[in-house]
């Protein structure tokens, strides 16, 4: 589950998205590794209202990854 509810994240820092690929585990034994381009996250200006502190905003993340 992604939380796009924080007004900050790691990917903003330099952090790749996890992937995995059946085929990179088969040939090279490498499961899970960090990887993608073009790495984004930003508020999107979608409104969620809360009890607790009136609206809140939402945020996007977009990246890019060539298989």
């Amino acid at each position: 589950m992604l939380n796009l509810s924080k007004p900050d994240s790691l990917f903003n820092e330099g952090m790749k998205v996890l992937i995995y690929s059946e085929k990179t585990a088969e040939e090279k034994d490498i499961g899970w590794f960090r990887g993608g381009t073009k790495i984004g996250y930003y508020q999107n200006g979608i409104k969620k209202e809360t009890l607790k502190r009136g609206n809140k905003s939402y945020y996007t993340m977009t990246f890019s990854y060539e298989f």
